[in-house]
């Protein structure tokens, strides 16, 4: 659920402070720079900062958050907030000079201010950063670009100059638990999924995904009001469908699913690798669907806005590109989330196979953990998640087969952990 003011701002309140008082004192200039962990407020920060912007009868430095602009904001659907993510593992030159300068030089139809907002600026190679500094150096008198970052080591300094730069923290374990609360969490399984979220409140939300045990289809995760979640898969093409309704949607299968690998193997064997790796596959796949399925959306709004034959010129061949880029990143994403949370599986196993207290691994709520890490030999489990790093530049950086990686990941665990059960 993304917020329209500063005040509904949860986990950021200085940062939230800071820019309402800034823009109070009308004192905000051309850039920010966000720094700190991914997925800790970001975006609500961006569409408070965009609402402000815009909003007809924004007050002290915040929009009034009910009006039709603040809605629209609110709900991801407003053309003053735009987002450049990274193209696999890096953001192009060619998107800074074809899409980022022109979508920052075009004249806003609908609002005051456009909010440009750079997802991972530090995968800004050198080359990517000296374009983008032409529009940094002389920027658009319309437009407020954000640049989020986890560190700004990578970032050059004539552009860590040009913006005005905000540290963001991990959220408290307090303020976690109240948004699992909010996302409809159940009290039991509270302190789990808080430990396991990290300080981020965009993997809590993805914790309560829910997902068609038929066809994989997922809905809901960071940005979603679980209230507006389909009870029912909307997949046309799920072939569980009946009588035109598709089957029960349910909570928590891609957790338990990620979670459950090691488990897995050690009652199947190494002849359920391939399987694993396909059903992630799949699933990574379903998550790209549903992005396909948001961009239809984003498409039919433009052709409000424009009507069928009224778009601006190359603007509809420019947007199907980077639906394409879009539909891309997100299957890698979720390739890359499910190597993350295998990795923090493994260091758990490694932890209680050290002597460590069950009370102090990652994930909580994940069945089996003593028998898991009976069965996965220390030096396998530390081994693999060496390999998980290049596992991730492989398929992200090189394109490389996601099935042929994740199951050159998966196999030595595999045979480790059927040879460990059968010596025992």
């Amino acid at each position: 659920m993304t917020v329209a003011t500063f005040d509904d701002v949860v986990g950021q309140s200085a940062a939230a402070r800071g820019l309402r008082e800034t823009l109070a004192a009308d004192r905000l200039g051309h850039a920010l720079l966000l720094v700190g962990p991914r997925g800790v407020g970001q975006e609500d920060l961006v569409a408070a900062l965009a609402a402000a912007l815009n909003c007809p009868d924004a007050t002290d430095g915040q929009g009034c958050g009910t009006c039709a602009t603040c809605t629209r904001i609110a709900r991801a659907s407003h053309p003053a907030v735009v987002t450049f993510r990274p193209e696999g593992a890096n953001h192009l030159v060619d998107s800074v000079r074809e899409e980022w300068i022109p979508t920052a030089s075009r004249t806003l139809v609908d609002g005051r201010r456009r909010v440009c907002r750079v997802v991972e600026a530090d995968r800004m190679n050198e080359s990517t950063q000296n374009a983008f500094l032409k529009v940094l150096e002389e920027p658009p008198p319309s437009t407020i670009w954000v640049l989020e970052t986890t560190t700004v080591a990578p970032l050059l300094d004539t552009i860590l100059s040009r913006c005005r730069r905000i540290d963001l923290t991990a959220w408290s374990t307090a303020d976690l638990a109240v948004r699992a609360r909010d996302l409809g969490v159940d009290d039991d399984r509270v302190p789990a999924l808080v430990r396991a979220a990290q300080g981020s409140p965009d993997r809590l939300a993805e914790f309560t995904q829910v997902e068609c045990p038929t066809c994989g289809l997922v809905r809901g995760g960071a940005g979603m009001d679980p209230s507006e979640l389909p009870r029912t898969c909307d997949n046309t093409k799920c072939k569980g469908r009946s009588e035109g309704q598709g089957p029960v949607l349910e909570t928590g299968l891609v957790r338990a699913r990620h979670l459950g690998v090691v488990t897995r193997l050690r009652i199947e064997g190494p002849i359920a690798v391939g399987a694993v790796a396909a059903e992630v596959l799949a699933w990574a796949d379903a998550r790209a669907t549903a992005e396909e399925q948001r961009q239809a959306a984003e498409v039919e709004r433009l052709n409000e806005s424009f009507g069928e034959r009224g778009w601006p010129p190359g603007m509809r061949t420019r947007l199907k590109a980077r639906h394409h880029r879009e539909q891309r990143q997100v299957r890698l994403e979720a390739i890359n989330r499910f190597l993350e949370e295998f990795g923090l599986h493994l260091r758990d196993l490694v932890a209680m196979s050290s002597g460590g207290d069950p009370a102090d691994v990652v994930n909580l709520d994940a069945d089996h953990l003593a028998e898991d890490a009976a069965a996965v030999p220390v030096p396998t489990a530390l081994a693999a998640l060496a390999e998980i790093p290049a596992i991730q530049e492989a398929v992200v950086v090189n394109s490389a087969q996601p099935q042929l990686q994740l199951e050159r990941l998966l196999l030595p665990v595999a045979v480790a952990v059927f040879a460990s059960t059968r010596a025992a």
